[in-house]
């Protein structure tokens, strides 16, 4: 009997991860439809957040890094750098210290910096997630990636893949024992602090007495 009970479990996780991935693949045609289509606004096309970074990047390294916080500055940059000639503002709403991480890739081609920034996220989270205690990571980031958050990240080249990176990173030194590291980490997420949340709500539910949870 408790061979048959192993087997009815592993049969209900494999389809419980068969009809999630189902259920998120369905989710997502929507969001397909409009870049095959085109019928996506001007901010929703293939890259566009991601875009924004790079031109900050590109005028930190040509020496007009306030530029990027004035859009009729940061807009033409954009526009030249994608060679989507409709762009002509943008708006940069980041502490100044984010656009650095983006110099190195302001040494390539919108396209090359595009999917390096892709590519070394997605790898930024397998590694975090191995080093987790998981044996392996490659279904968790296939789920992320087919998610519906997951393809808007990569169709806009959002920051989801190197944030969850970095939120596993903060959970390590956590629970490691290094206080210290774990508050430099969080504080590289003063660009988006929202991204910070869940620390706060793990740490919540890990308080073993009902008063150290209201505090």
């Amino acid at each position: 009997m408790d061979c048959v009970k192993v087997s009815y479990r592993t049969i209900a996780v494999k389809g419980a991860y068969v009809l999630a991935i189902s259920l998120m693949v369905a989710a997502s045609v929507g969001i397909l439809q409009e870049v095959l289509l085109d019928t996506a606004r001007p901010t929703d096309r293939l890259g566009f957040d991601f875009a924004v970074f790079h031109g900050t990047g590109l005028l930190v390294v040509e020496g007009n890094g306030a530029g990027m916080y004035h859009p009729e500055v940061l807009g033409p940059r954009i526009a030249a750098a994608t060679g989507h000639s409709e762009i002509t503002s943008q708006d940069y709403r980041h502490p100044p210290f984010f656009a650095l991480f983006f110099v190195p890739f302001a040494a390539l081609p919108f396209v090359s910096a595009y999917l390096a920034f892709l590519v070394g996220g997605a790898s930024a989270l397998a590694v975090a997630i191995s080093r987790v205690g998981l044996k392996r990571a490659s279904p968790v980031v296939g789920v992320a990636l087919l998610s519906v958050p997951g393809l808007w990240t990569i169709q806009l080249g959002q920051m989801g893949l190197w944030v969850g990176a970095l939120l596993l990173a903060v959970f390590l030194s956590l629970r490691s024992e290094h206080p210290f590291r774990a508050g430099l980490l969080i504080g590289l997420l003063a660009f988006k602090p929202t991204y910070a949340m869940g620390i706060g709500i793990w740490w919540l539910f890990r308080a073993k007495k009902y008063a150290a949870a209201i505090a």
